[in-house]
């Protein structure tokens, strides 16, 4: 049943012409959907309405109900979970397909091994109950969808499997929060040595489990807010700030492609500027890979091909990163 409902409303959408009414048809959907659309959202071809339109579904899907909430921390943490979690405010700063965000007082250990307590600012993000369930019963829905939009309208829509095989693998990973705190704790220390205005919010460990994250709070703006928040005397960054913080994501991107790991999720909704600090903030490290010797020389290859407009070498780039052998000609 569950099945048959995912995909009869994902037809719907496929049939919806209208931009404003994608964003709440796809919330209805929700799990796999909702990655989908904000992949969608991020892609330069897409029409500016539905770009616009999919991008609310970044970080601004329903949340769950506090009481869920309580129960997922209990379930994780044990029945004594309020002695690590003194307070944790019930309306989250944002949820979105997996899980979502709430801020939070926690009670920790000093690193220094003196045994005192410190209480830590902190966010927690927790994972919406049976959403790997769900997960499974979307994946399934999208690619029957995908053949059978290849079937019936083969001009309009190569074959779509392998796009929704990939972005699922992608997406299973994300499930699991304690792999999500290796990435960002390897992250963090990558981007500490590069040099660049750049960081990552530091992992608890403590509180770390498949579906529990706990990292510190950083009260930031995001990127693509920066000028409206500017505009209403709340962060203060003007034009030539916010051109510093643009240059500094492109540097950003240089350095993990050549780094130990690479961000695969960079929407907006993952990307912050420190109020205090100006310093771009990266969040969300469950969507990331790290790249062999012979993907980043592929890859530099291919923006390099892209920037200078040259064919040949986008060809050689392609080639390189799927380990073709080019044979030159006679």
């Amino acid at each position: 049943l569950s099945l048959r409902l995912s995909l009869s409303l994902a037809l719907s959408l496929a049939l919806t012409v209208s931009p404003t009414q994608h964003a709440p048809q796809v919330t209805e959907l929700g799990g796999f959907w909702v990655k989908l659309a904000q992949g969608a959202s991020v892609v330069s071809a897409l029409p500016d309405a539905y770009a616009a339109e999919l991008s609310k579904l970044q970080d601004a899907m329903p949340a769950d109900p506090i009481h869920l909430v309580h129960a997922t921390l209990r379930a994780e943490l044990g029945a004594e979970w309020r002695q690590l979690v003194t307070h944790l405010e019930e309306t989250p700063i944002g949820s979105a397909t997996i899980a979502q965000v709430h801020r939070a007082t926690l009670r920790l250990p000093r690193v220094n091994g003196s045994g005192e307590i410190d209480e830590v600012e902190a966010v927690l993000k927790v994972q919406h109950p049976r959403i790997a369930e769900q997960l499974a019963i979307d994946i399934h829905a999208s690619t029957l969808l995908a053949v059978l939009l290849g079937a019936v309208a083969p001009h309009l829509f190569r074959d779509l499997r392998p796009v929704v095989k990939e972005l699922a693998e992608i997406t299973r990973g994300e499930l699991d929060f304690a792999q999500e705190a290796r990435n960002q704790t390897l992250a963090a220390r990558t981007l500490g040595g590069s040099g660049l205005r750049v960081r990552v919010p530091t992992v608890f460990p403590q509180l770390v489990t498949r579906r529990l994250l706990a990292m510190e709070f950083v009260d930031g703006v995001k990127l693509t807010q920066m000028r409206a928040a500017e505009a209403d005397g709340g962060g203060g960054f003007g034009e030539a700030e916010a051109s510093r913080v643009v240059e500094t994501l492109v540097r950003y991107y240089g350095v993990t492609m050549h780094g130990e790991i690479f961000n695969c999720d960079p929407h907006p909704g993952n990307l912050l500027v420190d109020k205090a600090s100006g310093d771009l903030v990266v969040l969300d490290w469950g969507q990331a890979r790290r790249l062999s010797a012979t993907e980043r020389a592929a890859h530099a290859r291919l923006f390099l091909s892209i920037m200078m407009e040259d064919v040949n070498l986008l060809g050689d780039a392609y080639a390189a990163r799927l380990g073709i052998v080019k044979l030159g000609l006679a």
